[in-house]
């Protein structure tokens, strides 16, 4: 067997049968992200359909960075507590809130998750006490709450209140 795929290997047919097994596997994978989409489409409409619950599915999240992105000229996307929906070594909110607001860079849109825990779990703080701590540090921004998620992102240019 060994010297029959050695011969084989030499001939031209067996670039042929590569190249025809590459694109076998290239088609499967297209046709997973392809399913993976629709699933993630149905996933969407069906959470539309029965009234947006939280939490919202993944494709809405991704709708949302990608709007913001869109709205304030965004490249950089830095995720933190999430990986692959695991936690990693959680920080509290009021630490990872401080290094953001007190950077030198201005421009940041901030998206956190779970905001139905604010004020319920103990784990996080109450939503009037976050406002507060944002705006005694940056009154240029506004805080949003749609969808499950807490939207700190800069006031339009000229409104300062």
């Amino acid at each position: 067997m060994p010297l029959l795929r050695d011969f084989l290997k030499r001939t031209p047919l067996y670039r042929f049968v590569l190249f025809l097994r590459e694109k076998r596997l290239e088609w499967q994978a297209h046709q997973e992200r392809r399913n993976e989409r629709l699933l993630q489409v149905r996933e969407l409409r069906d959470w539309e359909r029965n009234g947006r619950p939280v939490p919202p599915p993944r494709m809405f999240k991704q709708q949302v960075v990608r709007e913001h992105a869109q709205n304030f000229g965004l490249r950089v996307l830095v995720e933190t507590e999430t990986y692959l929906g695991e936690m990693v070594e959680a920080t509290p909110i009021y630490e990872e809130l401080a290094h953001i607001l007190n950077s030198a860079e201005q421009r940041h849109v901030i998206i956190i998750d779970d905001a139905r825990c604010f004020g319920t779990d103990p784990a996080y703080p109450i939503l009037d006490e976050l406002r507060s701590y944002i705006f005694a540090r940056r009154k240029d921004l506004e805080v949003i709450i749609r969808d499950d998620s807490i939207h700190i992102i800069p006031k339009p240019l000229g409104r300062k209140t």
